[in-house]
C-alpha cells in the first residue's frame, strides 16, 4: 500500500515537471511570434497551455486534488477571472424582450436593422436583438480565453514548491528579457519602428521589439524586468553582511545587472511614457515597503550600478531623450492632449445604452468609429482603434458594471497579494514589482490583452500568491492517517473526475476556436498569395474556404468582401454569371455581418452598391427623409461611421441626384472636415450655385486649414478673398474652429494665409512668432528663407540657410537655396 502511494506520487510530480515546463515554454517562446496576437501565435500558445491542463489533469486522476494553497487574495483573483467570464457566457443567452429592454435598453436602438434569421440556421446561435449584448462572438471567445487563464491560475497555485517554481519563473524571465532588451535595441537603431524582424512592415510604424505595438513591449518586459530584480536582491540577501565585498566577485550578480540595464535601456528607448512611469511607481513602492536601516545602501548602489549603465548604452546607440515622446512627462499639458482622453470618451458614451452587462465582446472598436471626436486632426479615418487604451473603461464598455466590478476585484486581489508577499524574499519582491507595473501601465493601455503578456502574468500572480503558503498546507495534508485517506477515496475520485473533466473540456473548446482561427488565416494568405499570382479563381476560391473554416469571424467576412470586390474591379471581362456569382458573395457575407454585430458600418454600404431590393430582408423602424432602400442604408453607414469622408461624398452625391443640393452640402461638408481628397469633385458640383458666403457658411467645415485649401482652389479673385479672410478669423479667435491647434501652429498657418494674400512682411512675423515654439521645425525655416528672398533681405536668408545647413546639413532643398541665394547675390554684384 504504501508503494503504491509512492508510485502515485512519483508520477503526480511528473505530471506536475510536463505542466510546468509547457508554461515556461510559453514564457520563452510566446513573445517572439508578436506576441501571439495572430491567429498562428495564439493557436500555438493554447496548444502549449493545454498540454499544461492536460497534464495536470492526469495527475488529478492519479494522485486525487492536492489542496487549495491560495488565501482569500487567490480566491479573490479566481473569482474576478471567472466574474468576467460569467458575463461574457451571460451574452450567449437569448432573453425576453422585457428583460433585454430593461438591462440592455441599447439593444433596441442598435440591433432594429438586423432583422430575423432562419430558425435552425448557424446564424441564429449568434443573432443580436434577444441578447443583452450586440457581438455574441466576440464575448464567447473572450470567455474561452479567461476561462483558459482561470485554469492556468489554478493549475499553478496547487504546484508543489512553489518557490523553487518562482526561482526557475524568474531565470527564465532574466533570460527572454534579455534577449528581447537585445534585439528591440538592435531593431530601434539598426532600422526603424515601421518594421518588425526587418522585414514585416507595421501600419503606423509604432512597433518595437517583436511587438507591433511599442506601448505592449513595457508590459511584457516590466514582468521580465521584475523577475532578474527579483533574482539579484535574493543573490545579494544570500551574501550576508559583507555584500560590498562579494559584489564585484561574484559573476551572477554581474550578469544580472548587465541584463537589468539592457532591459532598462530597451524600455526607455522604445518610448513608453505609461511603461517607464508605472515600473517607476511599482518599484519604488515595493522598495519602500521592504526598506530597512540595514539595507538602504545596498538599494542605492544597486541603483546607481543600474543606472550608470543604461544610460551608457543609451548614448553608444545614439537615444536623444529631448526628441523621445518621454520628454512629455514634464508637460504636463501636452500630456493631457493626448488622443487617449478621446479614446477614453468614446467608450463612456456607450454605457448609457449598456449598463449592466456592456455592449458585448470587441464593439469597443466600433463605437470608436460611432463616437468619433470633432476634431479632424485626431479623425484618422484610415485606422480604428481597437481598445480604449484603459483596460477597466474597455472592461466597462464591453462587460458593463458587473464586468468591471469583477475586474476590480481581479485588480484588488493582485495588489494585496503583492503588497503582502513582497517583503517575504527577494523572488516575491521581484514578481510584485512587475505586476504592480502592469497594473499601473494598464490605466493607459492595454497590454494584458496581448496572449503572451496575459499568460505570464498569470503565471506569475498564482506562485506569488502560493509562495510560503503550500508548504503548511502539504504538510497538513500529509498528516492524515491512512484510515483517513482511505474513507475519502471514493470523493477524492470523484472531485477529481470533475476537476479533470471541466480542465479537460474548456481545454478543448479552447483549441476548436483557435483552430477555426488558425485555419481560416492559412486559407486568407493563401488567397493573398493567389491574387499576387493573378489565379484570381484561385483566389475567390481560397478566401471563401477561410470564412467557411470560420463563419462567425466578422473580420474575415470583411476581407472576404474586399478580395472579390477587388477581382470584381479587375475581371472587366468576366461572364455575367461569374460577376453575379461574386456579387451574390458580397451581399451574403454583408448580411451575415450585420447578423454577427449591427454595429458595423461597412456592411450597409455594401449592400447599398450590390444589394437587390429582393435579397435585402432587413427592417428598420427608424424613419429617414429617404424612400429609396439604398439611401437609407448609406445613411445608417453614416450613422456608424459619421467621419468616413469617401462614404460622406458618396451620400451626398445621392442626395444630390434625389433631394436636390440642400440635402447634399451637410454631408459634403463631413467629408471636407475630415479630408479634402473629394473637394475639386465637390466643387465642380456646386460651381454657379452658391455665393462666396454662402460657400463659406454652407459647405465649409469651421476650420482654417481646410477653408486655406479651398481658398487656394477657387479661380475668382472675390472668393478667395472672403475665404482667406474667413480663415484668418478662425485663427485669430481659435474657440469657433473645429480644429484644435496650437499657438505655434496657429501663426505657422496665419503666415501661410498671408504670404497667399501678399502680405509678405505680416506673413514673416508671424512665421517668425511660430517658430518660437517650433525652431527645429525644417519646413517653416525654409519657408522663411523664401520670404526672406522675395522681400530682398538676402544677408538675412543667408543666415537661415546657414542654421538649416546646421540642421539638416544633407537637405535637398537647403542646398538648392544656398545655390539660388549665391547666384542672386552675384547677379546684383554686377
Amino acid at each position: 500500500m504504501k508503494s503504491s502511494r509512492l508510485d502515485d506520487r512519483s508520477v503526480a510530480l511528473r505530471c506536475q515537471r510536463v505542466s510546468e515546463w509547457s508554461l515556461y515554454g510559453c514564457v520563452l517562446l510566446s513573445p517572439w511570434l508578436f506576441g501571439c496576437v495572430g491567429a498562428t501565435g495564439e493557436f500555438f500558445l493554447t496548444m502549449a497551455i493545454s498540454i499544461a491542463l492536460f497534464a495536470y489533469t492526469v495527475g488529478c486522476f492519479v494522485e486525487g486534488l492536492p489542496r487549495w494553497t491560495g488565501r482569500r487574495a487567490s480566491v479573490v483573483i479566481l473569482l474576478g477571472l471567472l466574474g468576467i467570464s460569467a458575463v461574457a457566457w451571460i451574452h450567449q443567452i437569448t432573453f425576453g424582450s422585457d428583460v433585454v429592454g430593461v438591462l440592455a435598453p441599447g439593444v433596441k436602438k442598435w440591433a432594429s436593422w438586423a432583422g430575423e434569421t432562419e430558425s435552425g440556421s448557424w446564424l441564429d446561435r449568434w443573432s443580436s436583438g434577444e441578447r443583452l449584448a450586440l457581438h455574441a462572438v466576440g464575448s464567447y471567445q473572450a470567455a474561452v480565453r479567461l476561462l483558459l487563464l482561470a485554469g492556468v491560475f489554478v493549475v499553478v497555485q496547487n504546484f508543489r514548491s512553489p518557490r523553487a517554481c518562482l526561482y526557475r519563473l524568474s531565470v527564465i524571465g532574466a533570460m527572454t528579457g534579455t534577449g528581447l532588451a537585445l534585439f528591440g535595441l538592435a531593431q530601434h537603431f539598426g532600422s526603424h519602428d515601421g518594421l518588425v524582424y526587418w522585414t514585416y512592415d507595421i501600419e503606423g510604424g509604432l512597433g518595437f521589439g517583436p511587438f507591433i505595438n511599442r506601448n505592449h513591449y513595457p508590459f511584457f518586459l516590466n514582468l521580465c524586468f521584475g523577475l532578474t530584480v527579483g533574482l539579484l536582491i535574493e543573490r545579494l540577501s544570500v551574501m550576508g553582511r559583507h555584500w560590498y565585498r562579494l559584489l564585484l566577485t561574484d559573476p551572477t550578480v554581474g550578469w544580472l545587472l548587465v541584463a537589468i540595464s539592457f532591459m532598462l535601456a530597451s524600455l526607455i528607448a522604445c518610448g513608453s511614457r505609461g511603461g517607464v512611469l508605472s515600473l517607476v511607481l511599482a518599484m519604488s513602492s515595493v522598495l519602500l515597503l521592504r526598506l530597512r536601516a540595514s539595507n538602504a545602501g545596498r538599494g542605492a548602489m544597486m541603483m546607481g550600478l543600474v543606472a550608470v549603465p543604461a544610460t551608457l548604452i543609451l548614448v553608444w546607440v545614439g537615444f536623444d531623450f529631448q526628441e523621445s515622446r518621454l520628454q512629455m512627462l514634464k508637460e504636463a499639458d501636452r500630456y493631457a492632449s493626448d488622443g487617449r482622453w478621446k479614446l477614453w470618451a468614446a467608450a463612456l458614451k456607450s454605457v448609457p445604452d449598456f449598463p449592466w452587462f456592456g455592449s458585448g465582446g470587441e464593439t469597443y472598436r466600433y463605437w470608436d468609429d460611432i463616437y468619433q471626436s470633432g476634431d479632424p486632426a485626431w479623425n484618422n479615418w484610415k485606422l480604428q482603434s481597437l481598445r480604449a487604451d484603459n483596460e477597466f473603461l474597455d472592461v466597462l464598455c464591453e462587460y458593463g458594471v458587473f464586468g468591471l466590478a469583477s475586474l476590480i476585484a481581479l485588480v484588488g486581489g493582485t495588489v494585496w497579494t503583492c503588497f503582502a508577499k513582497c517583503r517575504r524574499s527577494g523572488l516575491a519582491a521581484g514578481a510584485a514589482i512587475g505586476l504592480l507595473a502592469i497594473v499601473g501601465h494598464s490605466i493607459a493601455d492595454f497590454g494584458l490583452r496581448i496572449p503572451a503578456t496575459g499568460v505570464l502574468a498569470t503565471l506569475i500572480l498564482a506562485l506569488l500568491s502560493s509562495v510560503h503558503t503550500s508548504s503548511r498546507v502539504a504538510s497538513a495534508g500529509r498528516s492524515r492517517s491512512g484510515n483517513d485517506v482511505a474513507s475519502a477515496k471514493f470523493g477524492r475520485w470523484g472531485a477529481s473526475a470533475v476537476v479533470g473533466a471541466t480542465v479537460a473540456f474548456v481545454a478543448f473548446v479552447a483549441i476548436r476556436v483557435r483552430s477555426d482561427s488558425f485555419y481560416a488565416n492559412r486559407h486568407r494568405d493563401q488567397a493573398y498569395v493567389a491574387l499576387a499570382l493573378e489565379r484570381n479563381e484561385n483566389a475567390y476560391q481560397e478566401i471563401k474556404q477561410a470564412v467557411l473554416a470560420n463563419p462567425m469571424d466578422i473580420q474575415m467576412r470583411s476581407e472576404s468582401v474586399r478580395v472579390v470586390e477587388y477581382l470584381m474591379a479587375i475581371e472587366s471581362n468576366e461572364s455575367s454569371e461569374n460577376r453575379e456569382r461574386r456579387r451574390t458573395s458580397i451581399v451574403q457575407d454583408s448580411s451575415a455581418m450585420l447578423h454577427l454585430c449591427p454595429l458595423a458600418w461597412q456592411p450597409y454600404a455594401w449592400l447599398a452598391k450590390y444589394g437587390q431590393e429582393a435579397e435585402i430582408g432587413f427592417t428598420s423602424d427608424q424613419t429617414f427623409d429617404s424612400d429609396d432602400w439604398k439611401t437609407r442604408y448609406l445613411l445608417r453607414a453614416r450613422d456608424l461611421h459619421p467621419s468616413e469622408p469617401e462614404l460622406a461624398y458618396i451620400t451626398g452625391n445621392r442626395l444630390h441626384s434625389e433631394k436636390g443640393l440642400a440635402a447634399a452640402l451637410p454631408h459634403w461638408r463631413d467629408s471636407l472636415a475630415v479630408s479634402t481628397h473629394r473637394m475639386d469633385e465637390i466643387f465642380s458640383r456646386v460651381e454657379g450655385n452658391l455665393t462666396s458666403s454662402e460657400l463659406e457658411q454652407s459647405l465649409l467645415p469651421r476650420d482654417p486649414v481646410v477653408i486655406f485649401e479651398a481658398a487656394r482652389r477657387q479661380r475668382a479673385p472675390e472668393k478667395k478673398e472672403v475665404l482667406y479672410a474667413a480663415a484668418l478669423e478662425l485663427l485669430e479667435f481659435p474657440e469657433r474652429s473645429s480644429r484644435q491647434l496650437t499657438f505655434g501652429e496657429r501663426e505657422s498657418w496665419r503666415a501661410k494665409v498671408l504670404a497667399a494674400q501678399g502680405k509678405l512682411e505680416k506673413a514673416l512675423r508671424a512665421l517668425e512668432r511660430a517658430l518660437n515654439e517650433f525652431p527645429e521645425n525644417i519646413e517653416m525655416r525654409l519657408r522663411r528663407v523664401h520670404l526672406l528672398m522675395e522681400l530682398g533681405e538676402l544677408d538675412r536668408a543667408t543666415s537661415e540657410v546657414r542654421v538649416l545647413l546646421t540642421l539638416a546639413p544633407d537637405h535637398s532643398q537647403v542646398k538648392r537655396l544656398q545655390g539660388d541665394l549665391a547666384e542672386r547675390k552675384a547677379r546684383e554684384l554686377e
